[in-house]
């Protein structure tokens, strides 16, 4: 009994982190007080927009740990 309980947690789990997963055309919502947006992914890109908590964002392109968004607040 234990280990279907277990197995239907795992089965809940892989299930979440499938549905959870970012992908374009999806909205995001800004959850830190403000974030720059970069124009790349270098450590000296220039700061293209600021945004604040709760502003929305839609995904436009997903490349590895890199996420490129527009910004209805800030369109750049």
């Amino acid at each position: 009994m234990k280990k279907i309980i277990i197995v239907i947690c795992f089965i809940f789990f892989i299930t979440g982190m499938a549905t959870a997963q970012v992908g374009p055309g999806r909205t995001l919502y800004v959850s830190v007080k403000t974030v720059s947006l970069k124009s790349s992914t270098g450590l000296l890109a220039g700061t293209v927009a600021s945004l604040n908590y709760g502003d929305q964002v839609t995904v436009t392109r997903v490349e590895g740990k890199s996420v490129e968004v527009r910004s209805e607040e800030n369109p750049c």
